[in-house]
């Protein structure tokens, strides 16, 4: 589902890029999309990219060895097969060393994407429902991304809506962004209570009483054509990660690592659908 809010300004790339270079809390990273196999007992045998021509061939077999390393608590194979195939989204983080090179690690790992009937699923009607972009956002050519968890009922109903991260792709003062995170976020809540989803009706997860979901919304000044045309390393301000109460009442239930941002635009993913990891995603350079 597109959630993005479109408007008539355009950020540009290069003065983000001249304001990046004057801050030290910046970051640049991209995800990658692909496929991991995992057989009976947890051990990973295949891990392919989506689109490895993007990612450069060093950083496809970056992620690829590392995602080899990886062991998960045993799955359910597919019928017929001792494996199990999973959508997995990596997030990648680029930082600067001492130098002047970047290293690369892993900073978090997705499993599923909201398309299957064993997921929580989106309901199309939810994109007649946006938030509002606040106007003087606009004026000032902010754009971001929310980052929200939802807990959907039986019926598919929002019953708790929290953001728990925004990410900002302009600069400005600290006090300044702040107001601009807590504007994104209020209106992404309150579109969020509104909406409702398609709830599992296969697999393990089905006779659930409930679920908790993570999604997104970017707050973007640019027509959809352009939002499609990213570049592969993206740069932004990360805000921080916002202890969210009502999210302990389902820490028993299984996870797959509660990763808050990497997660592609406009995806849901429902928590306990993927597998689990018995350890957390090695980082590496």
């Amino acid at each position: 589902m597109i959630r993005s809010l479109l408007g008539f300004l355009v950020c540009s790339i290069a003065t983000t890029q001249v304001h990046a270079a004057m801050r030290t809390d910046f970051e640049s990273s991209a995800l990658v999309s692909g496929t991991i196999v995992i057989a009976t007992d947890g051990s990973v045998r295949r891990v392919s990219v989506d689109d490895p021509e993007a990612a450069r061939p060093t950083l496809v077999k970056f992620v690829q060895d590392s995602a080899m390393k990886w062991h998960f608590d045993p799955v359910v194979p597919e019928s017929g097969t001792d494996e199990k195939r999973y959508r997995m989204t990596v997030r990648l983080i680029a930082k600067k060393a001492a130098n002047g090179n970047y290293d690369v690690v892993i900073r978090g790992v997705s499993f599923g994407d909201g398309t299957t009937t064993g997921e929580v699923r989106d309901n199309p009607e939810n994109q007649q429902m946006p938030p509002r972009y606040p106007m003087s956002a606009i004026e000032r050519n902010v754009t971001g991304t929310v980052y929200l968890v939802l807990h959907i009922d039986r019926e598919g109903k929002v019953t708790d809506a929290d953001a728990e991260q925004v990410n900002l792709n302009v600069f400005g003062p600290e006090n300044t962004m702040e107001v601009w995170r807590k504007q994104f976020a209020s209106g992404a809540v309150k579109a969020a209570r509104q909406w409702t989803y398609r709830v599992p009706t296969t697999g393990p997860l089905a006779s659930e009483d409930g679920w908790v979901i993570r999604t997104s919304i970017v707050y973007s000044i640019k027509e959809l054509s352009e939002m499609n045309k990213k570049d592969f390393w993206q740069t932004y301000i990360p805000g921080p990660r916002i202890d969210v109460p009502w999210l302990h009442k389902y820490e028993t239930q299984s996870g797959n690592g509660d990763t808050v941002d990497a997660l592609p635009d406009y995806t849901v993913q429902t928590r306990g659908a993927g597998p689990r990891l018995r350890t957390p995603a090695p980082q590496g350079s």
